[in-house]
């Protein structure tokens, strides 16, 4: 990162974990702005990943130190506000594919059978033994 600081303006964390206050130092010493995404809520979400930390308490007060925060859902937003987020640094946006522009073209459709397709994280919250079942019985 300190080799290209050139090359970009804005360092983007996937979450909060323990790259927020390092991604906060490159702020501090080279005026890049840190925005963070949080991933998901509840028990499979950033504040109970942090909560199993040592180092949880530190990693949030430096993530309230980020220039924005972005969520994807309600539940991510009450748990940033429950933990002392400053509303406005929050920004929502949400995960979507706009269907008017991202059109299979219809020669590339089959009608042969199911077809089925996962894109996400390989983890158990994600339920793919659950669909890997279903298609196999």
């Amino acid at each position: 990162m300190i080799e290209h600081r050139k090359q970009y303006d804005i360092i983007q964390c996937f979450g909060l974990y323990l790259f927020v206050p390092p991604a906060l130092v490159m702020r501090m010493l080279f005026g890049k702005k840190v925005i963070a995404r949080l991933e998901c809520s509840g028990r499979y979400g950033d504040f109970w990943r942090i909560k199993q930390l040592s180092y949880g308490k530190m990693v949030v007060a430096s993530a309230k130190m980020l220039d924005a925060i972005i969520y994807i859902s309600k539940e991510i937003e009450r748990e940033l506000l429950a933990n002392g987020f400053p509303a406005g640094k929050l920004k929502h946006i949400t995960n979507c594919v706009d269907v008017r522009q991202f059109i299979p073209a219809d020669d590339l459709r089959e009608e042969s059978g199911n077809e089925i397709c996962f894109v996400g994280r390989l983890e158990e919250q994600k339920g793919l033994k659950y669909l890997i079942k279903a298609v196999v019985c």
